[in-house]
C-alpha cells in the first residue's frame, strides 16, 4: 500500500488522532505479566485502535463540535458584538449580528454580506434585521414574515441558509425569487458563467467564493435556481413556481486562494515551475531580476497553516548571474529542494546548467550543494527537469549531444551519501536519436525513473514522441522498457510531461490532434503489473478544442490526477487556460471537474504547471499580469470538497414506509455514509446512503451524518428530517398497531 495515501487518509479523516496519539495518550492495554511496560500507538495504528475500543467516531465527532463551536463575543473586528463561528479548516473567521455575516480573513480585512430585499421580479421589498442566536455549530437570524436565516459551521466552510415558511408575496408567474445581499464597501461581486457562484473579490488578492448552490422544497426536490449579481448586489434568484413550501435555500462559503510573490514585478513568470510536499509549496520564478541581473531566477517557499498559505522564503542561488534561469524546475522532498538553472555558465560553458540544492532546518532554507553534469557542455540545459525521491536524485539535460547526434539528450541521476550528493550514473536512450529531446521531463518514485523524449520519431511519425523507464538494480540503472502512444502520431509531443506515483503513470502530449482539433492535447496513463507497463486509458478534455494544449503539465497522487491545458480559450479569453481533475474508480477514470482563474484573463498561461496535493490542486499561471506588472505571475489554490444533499429530507409520515436518498459529490467515489447521531425510531440509513423504514416518533429530527470517500476524506453535515401526523387515521400497511 502506498505509505503517502494512509498518511494522507489518517490526517484528512481525523486531525484528532494526531492530537491525541501524537501526544502519546492512547496506549494499548497491557498484558498480562508485563503490565508495567504499556506501548504508545501512533498515527494511523493509533487511529485503528481507537475505532477497535468504538471510540473513534464520538471522539470525532467532539472534536469536531469543539472546533466549530459558536459563541458569543464583544470584541470582534467590526468594533461591535457578534456571535463568531471561528474556522480555521476553512481559513477565515465569520461574524453574525442581526443584519447578515462577515467573512473576516484576518483582523482588518473583511466582507459582510446581509439580505436586502426579497420578493419576485422587481417587486421586492426591504428586509428589516433580525433577532440573532446561537447554539453548538449553528447560527439563527429570525427575520419578519417567516424567513430564517441560518448558519453552520463545518469543516469545509460555513454554510449559508435561508428557510422561508411561506413566498414572499404574491408569486408572478414568470417571475423568479430573488434575494438580494448587499456587499461590503471595497469588494467587488463577480458571478459565474454557470450560474452557479459569485465571487467576492477585495482590493488584494483575497477571493471569498459565495456558491454551491442547493435549493430544495418540501418534498426534497431540487429546485431550479441560479446566483447572479446585479448593482454590486449579490442575487439569489429561484424558479419556485412548482415548489411546495417551506423552501430552504442553502450555499456555502468558501475561499479561492491565489498567491502572488511578495516582491514580484513584471516579466518574473512566478508558478512556471510547481512543487508540494506537504505543508509547503515551492514555486519558481526563472525569468525574476535580481539585482542588476536580469533573468536570474528565484524560488519561492510558501508554508501552510490550517488551509492558509503565506510566503516564508525567498531562495536565490549564491553565485547566481543573469540569465541563469535559476527556477526553471523544482522538486521537493521533506526537508530537501532542488532548483534547475538551465542557463547557468559552467567555466566557458554558456548554459551548461546546473542544479541547486538546498536544506531545510528550523524551518531555514540554505544552500547545500551545487550540482552539475561532470561531463558537462555548452548548451546541454542540464537542470531542465528535476525529480527527487529520498536520497536519489534525477536531473534532465534535454539538449545534450550525445556522439554526433545533436540535442538526443540525457538524464543524470545523483546520490546523496552523508549529506553529500556525487553522480551516480548518466543515462540516454539505448535508441536514441538527434533532436529527440531525451530528458525534458523526469518523473522518479524510489528505484523508478521515467524519462520524456518528446521529439522521439516513432516510424515514420516526426516528433511522436516517447517515455523510457529505467530501473535500479544494485546501484544501476538499466533501461527496461520504452512506451509509446498506441495511437500516436507525428507532432504529438507524447513525453512533454510526466507524473509517476507506484505503479501508476501519466503521460502528457500536449499537441496530440483529437479529431479535427489541431494541438488540442491529451494525457496516456499506464499501469505496471510485475515489471511490465501498459497503456489503461486516453484521457481528453470533454469541452476540448483546437489548440488548448491539455497535456502540458500533469501531477498524480493516488487515485486523483490533474492535468493542465494553458492555453484553453475561457469564455472569449484566448490563452486563459484551464485545469482538469480526474479521478479514478477501480480501473477507470473520469473527469471530475474543470477549474480556471475566477479573475483570468487573455494569455495568462493558467494550468502551465500544476501540483496535487490530497484534496488540494495548484494551478500556476506564470504570465498573469498583476495590476500594472505583465506576466509577473501568480498561482491559485483549490480545495477538493465535498457536499452532500438533500441537507432537508422531504416529511415522513408516522406509520407509513419512507425511504429517501442521500447523494455526494466533490470528494473521489465511491462514498461511504454513517449516522453519527441517530434518525427516529424505525428509520435506517445504509452505507450506500438509502433511508429506509417506518418511522414511529413524530417530530422534527436534526440528525448529523457523515460521508466519506475512497481518499479517507469526509463531510459531517446536518441532515433535518420531519415525521408528521398521519393524514387520516388508520393503520397502514407496516405501520405500528401501538400507537400512544
Amino acid at each position: 500500500m502506498n505509505l503517502r495515501r494512509v498518511i494522507r487518509a489518517a490526517v484528512c479523516a481525523a486531525i484528532v488522532a494526531m492530537c491525541i496519539a501524537g501526544a502519546g495518550w492512547v496506549k494499548t492495554r497491557p498484558v498480562a505479566g508485563q503490565e508495567t511496560k504499556q506501548q504508545t500507538l501512533q498515527g494511523a495504528a493509533a487511529l485503528d485502535r481507537l475505532k477497535q475500543d468504538g471510540q473513534y467516531e464520538s471522539l470525532q465527532a467532539a472534536m469536531n463540535q469543539a472546533r466549530f463551536e459558536v459563541s458569543r463575543a464583544e470584541a470582534t473586528p467590526l468594533g461591535r458584538a457578534a456571535w463568531h463561528a471561528p474556522n480555521p479548516a476553512a481559513g477565515y473567521d465569520a461574524y453574525v449580528t442581526e443584519e447578515g455575516v462577515s467573512i473576516a480573513l484576518n483582523d482588518k480585512t473583511y466582507v459582510s454580506l446581509s439580505l436586502h430585499s426579497l420578493g419576485y421580479g422587481h417587486a421586492v421589498q426591504s428586509v428589516a434585521p433580525g433577532e440573532v442566536s446561537g447554539d453548538n455549530q449553528t447560527i439563527n437570524i429570525t427575520r419578519e414574515d417567516g424567513v430564517r436565516e441560518w448558519y453552520v459551521n463545518g469543516p469545509e466552510g460555513l454554510e449559508h441558509g435561508f428557510t422561508l415558511s411561506e413566498p414572499p408575496g404574491v408569486q408572478s408567474q414568470g417571475a423568479p425569487l430573488r434575494l438580494t445581499m448587499q456587499v461590503s464597501k471595497g469588494w467587488r461581486a463577480v458571478a459565474g458563467e454557470d450560474g452557479q457562484r459569485v465571487i467576492l473579490r477585495g482590493g488584494d488578492d483575497r477571493a471569498v467564493e459565495y456558491g454551491k448552490l442547493v435549493v430544495l422544497d418540501s418534498q426534497g426536490r431540487n429546485i431550479p435556481a441560479r446566483l447572479t449579481v446585479a448593482e454590486e448586489q449579490v442575487v439569489i434568484e429561484v424558479e419556485d413556481g412548482e415548489a411546495t413550501y417551506p423552501l430552504t435555500i442553502d450555499p456555502i462559503i468558501t475561499l479561492q486562494y491565489k498567491r502572488l510573490a511578495a516582491d514580484g514585478e513584471a516579466f518574473d513568470l512566478f508558478s512556471s515551475a510547481l512543487a508540494i510536499d506537504g505543508d509547503t509549496l515551492v514555486v519558481g520564478a526563472w525569468n525574476d531580476t535580481i539585482g542588476a541581473n536580469w533573468g536570474q531566477g528565484s524560488v519561492y517557499v510558501f508554508a501552510r497553516s490550517g488551509v492558509s498559505w503565506t510566503q516564508q522564503q525567498k531562495l536565490i542561488a549564491n553565485d547566481g548571474e543573469s540569465f541563469d534561469n535559476f527556477g526553471i524546475a523544482v522538486t521537493l522532498s521533506s526537508d530537501t529542494l532542488v532548483v534547475g538553472a538551465i542557463g547557468d555558465k559552467i567555466g566557458a560553458n554558456q548554459s551548461q546548467g546546473s542544479a541547486y540544492v538546498f536544506t531545510r532546518s528550523g524551518g531555514i532554507w540554505t544552500q547545500q550543494q551545487k550540482l552539475i553534469a561532470d561531463d558537462g557542455g555548452a548548451g546541454d540545459c542540464f537542470g531542465i527537469s528535476v525529480a527527487l525521491s529520498s536520497e536519489t536524485l534525477a536531473v534532465g539535460a534535454y539538449v545534450d549531444n550525445i556522439g554526433a547526434n545533436v540535442n538526443q539528450g540525457s538524464a543524470y541521476v545523483f546520490t546523496r551519501s552523508g549529506g553529500i550528493w556525487t553522480q551516480q550514473q548518466k543515462l540516454v536512450a539505448n535508441d536514441g536519436a538527434a533532436d529527440d529531446y531525451f530528458g525534458e521531463a523526469v518523473a522518479l518514485d524510489g528505484d523508478m525513473l521515467v524519462v520524456g523524449a518528446r521529439n522521439d520519431d516513432i516510424d515514420a511519425n516526426t516528433d511522436q514522441g516517447s517515455a523510457y523507464v529505467f530501473t535500479r538494480s544494485g546501484g544501476i540503472w538499466t533501461q527496461q522498457q520504452k512506451l509509446v502512444a498506441n495511437d500516436g502520431a507525428a507532432d504529438d509531443w507524447f513525453g512533454w510531461a510526466i507524473a509517476l506515483d507506484g505503479d501508476m503513470l501519466v503521460v502528457g502530449a500536449r499537441n496530440d490532434d483529437i479529431g479535427a482539433n489541431t494541438d488540442q492535447g491529451s494525457a496516456y496513463v499506464f499501469t505496471r503489473s510485475d515489471s511490465t507497463w501498459t497503456q489503461q486509458q486516453k484521457l481528453v478534455a470533454n469541452d476540448g478544442a483546437a489548440g488548448d494544449n491539455f497535456g502540458t503539465a500533469v501531477a498524480l497522487d493516488g487515485d486523483m490526477l490533474v492535468v493542465g491545458a494553458l492555453n484553453d480559450v475561457v469564455g472569449a479569453n484566448g490563452r486563459q487556460g484551464s485545469a482538469y481533475v480526474f479521478g479514478r474508480s477501480g480501473s477507470t477514470w473520469t473527469q471530475q471537474q474543470k477549474l480556471a482563474a475566477n479573475d483570468g484573463q487573455v494569455d495568462d498561461d493558467f494550468g502551465a504547471a500544476v501540483a496535487l496535493s490530497g484534496h488540494t490542486v495548484f494551478v500556476g499561471a506564470p504570465s498573469d499580469s498583476i495590476g500594472a506588472n505583465m506576466r509577473q505571475g501568480s498561482v491559485y489554490f483549490f480545495s477538493h470538497l465535498i457536499t452532500v444533499s438533500p441537507y432537508s429530507l422531504y416529511p415522513a409520515f408516522y406509520g407509513y414506509p419512507y425511504s429517501a436518498t442521500l447523494t455526494a459529490s466533490g470528494g473521489v467515489p465511491p462514498y461511504t455514509f454513517r449516522t453519527i447521531t441517530s434518525f427516529p425510531g424505525g428509520l435506517n440509513l445504509s452505507a450506500d446512503g438509502f433511508l429506509s423504514g417506518t418511522p414511529y416518533a413524530i417530530g422534527t429530527y436534526h440528525v448529523m451524518v457523515e460521508a466519506r470517500d475512497a481518499y479517507g476524506c469526509f463531510r459531517v453535515v446536518w441532515i433535518t428530517t420531519r415525521i408528521l401526523e398521519p393524514i387520516y387515521e388508520f393503520t397502514a400497511p407496516g405501520a405500528r398497531s401501538d400507537r400512544p
